[in-house]
């Protein structure tokens, strides 16, 4: 992956790996672009498997890259197939594994963070590990929506303190769950500059 991004031009800054607990926790980041998945994947430890929507496995470039690594592909539009990929990612957080995710669940043109699904982080409360927020910012200039070909740049990824669910207290497991999804998804927003959508 790194001669792929020395060959496109692409200028890839990684900062803050030091801050992974080396137990099983989710790392959850902002999604600009269908490099994401791919630069996510290559620069996490190999311990982490990402959550990536299944029909990504198609996309030219990133399904290259995605279909080669042990990774879980979710279905995203039929309900009983997404419950049972939503197992898949307890039954690894169960076992102590490290999952990341793209909580927006797809990306948008425009900047901003959007709204992160609850269901992600429920896993996360319900075995008590930690949650990291990643933040990536450059992915949406170098390979925006709808264009076929990278453009040169800089991309920014760096790892932030991780958020103990624990200190989340709630009425409810679902409660908790969306209390860390915002606290996330605000300390993304406030460090790449893009306001919550």
């Amino acid at each position: 992956m790194w001669l792929f991004t020395i060959l496109c031009g692409i200028r890839l800054r990684v900062s803050g790996l030091d801050k992974l607990p080396k137990t099983g926790c989710v790392v959850v980041a902002n999604h600009c672009s269908y490099l994401d998945g791919p630069l996510l994947a290559a620069v996490l430890p190999p311990r982490f498997s990402m959550v990536i929507k299944r029909e990504a496995g198609d996309i030219p470039l990133a399904g290259f890259f995605l279909n080669r690594l042990q990774h879980i592909l979710v279905e995203r539009k039929q309900a009983r197939r997404a419950a049972q990929d939503a197992q898949q990612i307890i039954d690894h957080l169960e076992a102590g594994e490290a999952v990341g995710i793209f909580a927006e669940g797809t990306f948008h043109a425009e900047a901003g963070v959007h709204r992160f699904k609850p269901s992600a982080f429920i896993g996360a409360c319900r075995h008590q590990v930690a949650v990291v927020p990643i933040a990536i910012s450059g992915t949406r200039h170098i390979w925006p929506d709808k264009r076929r070909s990278l453009r040169p740049g800089q991309v920014a990824i760096e790892v932030m303190t991780a958020l103990d669910t624990s200190q989340y207290s709630a009425d409810s497991e679902r409660q908790q769950a969306r209390a860390v999804a915002e606290a996330a998804r605000e300390v993304i927003a406030a460090h790449i500059g893009e306001p919550l959508v």
